[in-house]
Formats: structure tokens, C-alpha cells, sequence
């Protein structure tokens, strides 16, 4: 494809664009060395992944206070007020658990027909928690699937829920790794349909 450009001069430069399929070796290295900068300053999965977090803290019912939140933070860490319910460990966190915030996230039996349809069309289990029911985002399961799982190693729910904090970060980290590599990089740059010029630099 061919494009023109007109400088400060008002001349007209017409330009060959590519796809990065189409570039050089070198120049798709240039390409993914501009896109990786790009990802470097994008924190739309940091995002995410923290609204997942919240979300998992208002279904249950847990007010948070204050939180730091990052990749690579040593001092990760959530803030929050759940009363005498954090020393509860064993059974009654577990009760305390289905009672606060499973029980808001199962499927209920279907009543109606389109109820019906749709349990059959998309595989509903009746009592079944749904799928990422914070955000409609996968980390949301992420961060359910450790509370549970600490909580049935025995920690109390304050240190299970302190816990996230942790899970959190190294969301973010794998996450941020993910999107780094050049498979990733690839990927993005054809999904956006972005285009080249011969240097590889993005028109």
C-alpha cells in the first residue's frame, strides 16, 4: 500500500507501507522493540486484574480501606474491615464463605422457558458458581481459586483475604511477561491490523 506525506514545505513524499509479515528481519526487530515499549506503558491488564480483585472484595461484602497494588512490589498488600469474621477459621470460614459469597454466585434452578434454553445452550450447572462473575474477566477465578484454596489449608479468612494481595501482584507479573514476548507482540500488531513503513517504523 502506498500513502502520501506532505512536510513543512507542503512537498508531497509518497511513502510504501507494510504489513510486518512483509518487513525484514531488521525491521520487524525494530517493529517489535517499538511495540514492546508500547506495552511497557500500558497498564490496561494491571487494570483488570485490580478490578477483579475489588470485585471479589464487594460481592463479599468486604470493605477495602486502602491497598498497593504492582508488579514486582514487596509491599503488595489490601486493607480492609470484616470485623471479628477474619479470626474464623476451618469449617465456619468455610460456612462463612458460601454464606457471604458463593451463595450470591450460583446458578439458581431456571423458573422460566429462556432460562431453560439457556441452561441447555450454555451448559449451566443449577448450584455451579459462575464463571468469572466479578468482572466477566478470568482473573477473577484466579483469585477466587486461591481464597478457597487457603481457606481449606487452614489460614484464617483475614490472612486469606491479605493473601490476594500476593496473588495480585503475580497476576501482574506473568501477565506483563505474557504480553513481552514476541509471540505476544505478534499477535497484538496483527490484531490491530498495524502497518509499517520499509524501517519498520508503525505509519
Amino acid at each position: 500500500m502506498e500513502t502520501k506525506r506532505e512536510d513543512m514545505n507542503m512537498r508531497e513524499v509518497t511513502v510504501k507501507l507494510y504489513k510486518f509479515h512483509e518487513l525484514s528481519d531488521e525491521s520487524k526487530a525494530r517493529a517489535l522493540d517499538k511495540q514492546r515499549e508500547f506495552v511497557n506503558k500500558d497498564t490496561y491488564h494491571m487494570d483488570e486484574i485490580v478490578d477483579s480483585l475489588k470485585g471479589l472484595f464487594k460481592a463479599a461484602g468486604v470493605k477495602l480501606t486502602d491497598w498497593s497494588l504492582g508488579s514486582y512490589n514487596r509491599y503488595n498488600h489490601v486493607d480492609f474491615d470484616m470485623g471479628d469474621a477474619g479470626d474464623l477459621k476451618g469449617p465456619r470460614a468455610m460456612a462463612w464463605i458460601e454464606n457471604n459469597l458463593l451463595a450470591g454466585l450460583r446458578h439458581k434452578a431456571p423458573v422460566t422457558v429462556q432460562q431453560h434454553k439457556d441452561y441447555k445452550a450454555y451448559g449451566y450447572t443449577v448450584g455451579a458458581v459462575n464463571e468469572c462473575p466479578f468482572t466477566g474477566i478470568c482473573y477473577d477465578m484466579d483469585f477466587l481459586d486461591a481464597l478457597l484454596k487457603d481457606v481449606k489449608d487452614g489460614e484464617t479468612l483475614k490472612d486469606a483475604f491479605r493473601g490476594l494481595a500476593d496473588v495480585c501482584g503475580k497476576l501482574i507479573e506473568d501477565e506483563h511477561e505474557y504480553r513481552l514476548k514476541d509471540s505476544s507482540l505478534i499477535e497484538d500488531i496483527e490484531a490491530n491490523d498495524y502497518e509499517y513503513t520499509e524501517d519498520g517504523e508503525l505509519a
